[in-house]
Order: structure tokens, then sequence, then C-alpha cells
């Protein structure tokens, strides 16, 4: 059975950004501290994987996230993380444990550049356009080690850039039984295959999730958070040019729709194409959706309804205009 995750959307200016989290209870990833936000030009982010499982790392993360969002408003990154390990070695130290940390600023404008500062951190993956797929350099000891330790910027030219993806330990975990780097091919390969299919961060989020989980070796063990990035605004392949405005479909299936794994199908198509919305199972054996996005999109959406997947037979699709509600992302309901 695939992990059941929580994922979230935020549009900032410059950026999409999604944000997918699975957890050892469940959908919560207690012991990862995911901040991020804008900035004039782009986009910061601070990610952090506290040692310990569960409750015990949940405990660290709360009492540590306020000195983390101070620390995220420092800059370069380097900064940033020798503030919070300063900040965090006594808490860390008492309890005797580590935690590993990426800090990373997306420089948009004028010129595409990434800033990375790394504390023992699994390597943030960059897409460009053309294909191109690669790690890009971080080093620096964990959090925790040293309380006067000075981390080190990296610089990387992202002209051309297609996405971003950073991710915690957890979720090389489910497909390897060695420590990082294990597990690295095979997200490096499935960031590689959704990097040039998908058209959101969204998509491409659950894209790679999904490939790992299908070929995942164990149990969740530790807590998985996995974060990509995209330009925004990312021009849909579909409309040849600039996105139109938002529209929504009501869409009520018809046929044997339920039991075939229907909405998840609908769900993963639905966020390929950068649609909000959801879709339910209805009483009567029926399936309601709710699609809202790009005119061409939402219409990509509604021919795939009216075919579903391999196991589906669909008898009819109703169809209707409806006012977008502005949901941040597709869900199951």
């Amino acid at each position: 059975m695939k992990p059941a995750y929580t994922l979230t959307v935020h549009q900032w200016p410059h950026v999409s950004v999604a944000v997918l989290q699975a957890g050892l209870h469940g959908r919560v990833a207690m012991g990862d501290l995911v901040l991020h936000r804008p900035s004039s030009d782009g986009w910061q982010c601070l990610v952090v994987d506290f040692m310990g499982h569960g409750p015990e790392a949940g405990r660290w993360r709360r009492a540590l996230e306020n000195d983390a969002r101070t620390a995220l408003e420092l800059l370069p990154p380097s900064v940033a993380l020798r503030t919070f390990n300063r900040t965090a070695f006594d808490r860390l130290h008492r309890e005797r444990s580590y935690a590993t940390a990426v800090c990373v600023h997306l420089q948009c404008h004028p010129h595409p550049t990434l800033t990375i500062a790394g504390a023992g951190h699994i390597p943030p993956i960059a897409v460009w356009t053309d294909g191109l797929v690669r790690q890009l350099p971080v080093r620096g000891l964990m959090l925790g080690v040293y309380k006067d330790y000075v981390y080190v910027d990296q610089r990387v030219d992202l002209s051309g850039w297609r996405a971003l993806v950073l991710c915690t330990d957890g979720l090389l975990d489910m497909v390897s039984d060695h420590p990082a780097p294990g597990g690295m091919a095979e997200l490096e390969e499935a960031v590689r295959l959704h990097g040039e299919s998908m058209r959101t961060a969204a998509g491409m989020a659950t894209g790679v999730f999904d490939s790992l989980a299908q070929i995942r070796t164990r149990e969740i063990r530790d807590d998985v958070t996995l974060i990509v990035v995209t330009p925004e605004p990312l021009l849909s392949s579909l409309g040849g040019g600039a996105t139109s405005l938002t529209v929504a479909r009501r869409l009520l299936i018809v046929g044997r729709v339920q039991g075939v794994g229907f909405r998840a199908a609908a769900r993963r198509q639905a966020l390929a194409l950068g649609l909000c919305g959801w879709v339910r199972n209805l009483p009567d054996g029926r399936v309601e959706a709710w699609a809202e996005g790009d005119a061409a999109a939402v219409k990509a959406f509604e021919d795939w309804c009216r075919q579903g997947p391999p196991a589906a037979r669909v008898d009819r699709v109703e169809a209707e205009d409806a006012e977008p509600a502005r949901h941040a992302s597709f869900f199951i309901r």
C-alpha cells in the first residue's frame, strides 16, 4: 500500500513550491522542519531533519521553530545556518542528538542563481530545460557537532532551470537499505523522468514520490519530506503560449468508476495538468470531480475522465461550468 502523505502548494511571486510530507505517524512528518518564504529577488528555504522518531523529534522541532524562522531571514544561507546551529546547539547537545540541514537562496532576477549551504544534508537536485539533471554541491558538518562551526556557501548558475528538488533522507530510506547516498540513483532517475513530463511543481512532487513508493523495499521508518520548486509562471505546453484565464468545471462520471482506482488516477492526472480541485465517490456509485485552472488543461482533464484508468468503464460524463473556488491543490475527498 502506498504511504499516505500531505501535499501543499504555494504560489510565490517568482516560483511555485510544492511540499509533500509523509510520516511515521500518519501524514505528519514530525521530525522534519520546512520553512520557506519569498525574498525580494526570489525565494529562501530552510530544511532541517532532526534525529529521532515521532513525538521525540517533533518536540525538538517545535522548540526550535521560532529560532529557525529568525535564522531564515538572514542572508547568505551560510550565515543563516551558522546562526541556527548556535541557537540549536545546546538543546541538541543536551539531548545527545544532531540534525542535518540545508538552506538555499534562489535568486530569480536578474540572473537565476542558487546559493546553498549544507549541514550534512542530502544534496539538492536541479533540472534544466535541456534535460540535464544534476546533484548540486553541498558540504558541512551536521548541526550540533561544533557550536561555532563556519558553514560555506556554494553558488550555482541556474540559467534555463526547470525545477529544483530538495528532500530529507527518509525519502531515500524508502528505496535503499544503505545510508545516504544510498537511494540517490533512484531519486535522480525519478526526477529525470518526471522533470521532463510534469508541468507543475505539484505534479512533479507526486510523480517522483509515487515512482519511489512503487519500488520501495521497506515500510517508512523515518519522516519523509520532498520539495519541488518550479519557475512561476511555468507555461503549459497545452496552450502553446500565455496561460488563459482560470475556469472551473464540475464533472459527474457514470459507469464502473468506484473500486477501480479512479480517484487516485484522477488526482495524478489533475496535478500533472496543473489543476486544483477535488474528486470524491458518491453514494449512488458515481464519481464527482471539480477541476479548475487553465481552460486547455481543464478540457484535457475532462477528456481523460471520459476514458478513466484502465480498470474503469466510463459510460458517460455530465459536465457543467462552475465558478472557480480557488482551491490550493487537488484533493481526494
